[in-house]
């Protein structure tokens, strides 16, 4: 949109808009003249009158070229010639610049469809869509906002996230965000073993750890919740663990220790159909019961036995002792609370190496 300046009313076509905002300039007498802008229709602006000029005072025809004018518009950003076009042919031409615009009107600047960028917790800046025409150009402007690197930043529309090639238009509203790497280190609780797991950031899946039990990936700075989910160990943990990223070029690093979950079951011997009952003179053969653990519920049979008793074990590096109670009436996992092993960031002695099943069934011994 362009935006006129004009000395003669015949000039004004049809159909020309008002604006908000200021116009001023020194008028005949040397003094400031300012005035609001109409928005309803164009402004008329008065910049001195013979009775503001003092008989004998001089009057100086190059007064015109200081109008100065500053606009606004819902949805469009100002941007004024610079230099002035009126200062400019002044110079370049001298003479009366009034009688110039009297013959045709002179655009002094353009306003400019806009766009919004909303950054922070509540800060938004209005950019002009002719000078950032894509979201490459919208990073460029903010890097200097956001004091940031130009490949941290994401710039988001309607919950999307856009490419830096993508064109911006006008009256878009959208979000930037900063990032930083995010390095999460899933490791087995009892002896820091690493493991394949599924990361869970903010109750969404990520991604997959690799063999070395770790994944990496940009992520906005702030809080934000992480966990994991495994087929043996189900999500965990139950709350999800709160961490907090932060910029400044570094990984945030966050080691996320998985305590195992067992079960302990026991199954019954096979029985052979077509088996013939023992003879007289022969002694009768029972098979016993088995007692299980087992570390993946998928491996447990449907026929599995609940037992009572417990479950216990000693650390092999502190020598503290865990226990946890079995569920008599169904087959259910426990945890044993390995505190200060699960803080094991490289691999040891695992200590379920050392667990001991006391445990009984009525009937059997």
């Amino acid at each position: 949109t362009l935006v006129w300046v004009s000395a003669s009313l015949e000039q004004i076509p049809e159909g020309a808009m008002g604006l908000d905002g200021t116009v001023k300039g020194f008028g005949l007498a040397g003094t400031d003249t300012e005035a609001k802008l109409c928005q309803e229709r164009p402004t008329e602006f008065v910049l001195s009158s013979g009775a503001a000029v003092s008989k004998g005072q001089e009057i100086k025809c190059g007064d015109v070229t200081s109008l100065c004018v500053s606009a606004s518009r819902a949805g469009f950003k100002w941007r004024p010639k610079d230099p002035s076009p009126l200062a400019e042919r002044a110079q370049e031409l001298g003479g009366s610049e009034y009688l110039r615009l009297m013959e045709r009107p002179v655009v002094l600047g353009f306003l400019e469809p806009t766009f919004r960028v909303c950054y922070g917790s509540d800060s938004a800046l209005d950019l002009s869509v002719m000078s950032h025409i894509t979201v490459g150009d919208v990073k460029a402007t903010m890097v200097e906002e956001l004091n940031a690197a130009v490949e941290s930043l994401w710039v988001f529309h309607e919950g999307k996230r856009l490419e830096d090639g993508v064109f911006m238009r006008p009256s878009m509203n959208v979000k930037i965000v900063e990032v930083a790497p995010l390095a999460i280190r899933v490791l087995s609780g009892c002896c820091g073993e690493p493991l394949l797991a599924k990361v869970l950031l903010d109750g969404n899946e990520v991604g997959m750890t690799n063999d070395s039990g770790e994944l990496q990936w940009d992520v906005p700075l702030g809080s934000h919740k992480v966990a994991i989910k495994h087929h043996a160990l189900g999500t965990y943990p139950r709350e999800p663990k709160d961490i907090v990223v932060s910029g400044g070029g570094q990984v945030n690093e966050v080691i996320l220790p998985a305590l195992p979950r067992l079960y302990v079951y026991a199954t019954d011997p096979d029985v052979e159909e077509a088996e013939a009952p023992p003879g007289e003179d022969e002694e009768p053969l029972f098979d016993p019961s088995c007692v299980w653990v087992a570390a993946d519920p998928e491996q447990i049979p449907d026929d599995a036995l609940p037992l009572q008793g417990h479950a216990r074990c000693a650390c092999p590096t502190s020598g503290r002792k865990f226990r946890a109670e079995l569920h008599a009436s169904k087959v259910v996992p426990f945890r044993l609370p390995f505190d200060e092993v699960a803080q094991a960031t490289t691999p040891r002695v695992c200590p379920l190496a050392a667990v001991r099943v006391r445990c009984g069934r009525r009937g059997f011994k």
